[in-house]
């Protein structure tokens, strides 16, 4: 992603998220604006409609109000060029895919007496 690419990127979220910087919004209308803005669909730069959790938006204000707008563009992955998952992770010893069961499947939060 290029300079312009993640100038873009902290637009968006800058745009979204401008409406709750209200330093005099009472704790009830910030959570009631809050809600609002997390239910809206957002036309992002590329002219795709997104939902951004409430979760996000915290992220994205804290992020805001900790470095302002450059605190906004997106940061780099460090986890680029690098394999997540290896063969013998997704592989079973004759090549097909692995199976779990269902309590593999939630961490093995079942008991078997």
């Amino acid at each position: 992603m290029d300079e312009k690419q993640k100038e873009e990127v902290a637009l968006f979220r800058y745009t979204v998220i401008r409406v709750l910087l209200d330093e005099h919004l009472e704790a009830a209308r910030f959570s009631a604006r809050l809600k609002e803005v997390a239910q809206s669909s957002h036309k992002d730069g590329l002219g795709n409609w997104r939902r951004i959790s409430k979760r996000t938006l915290k992220r994205w204000m804290a992020a805001y109000k900790r470095t302002g707008f450059t605190g906004l563009y997106p940061k780099e992955r460090c986890d680029i060029g690098t394999v997540r998952a290896t063969d013998e992770d997704i592989l079973d010893s004759s090549g097909k895919p692995k199976t779990r069961s269902a309590g593999q499947k939630l961490g093995g939060h079942f008991r078997h007496d």
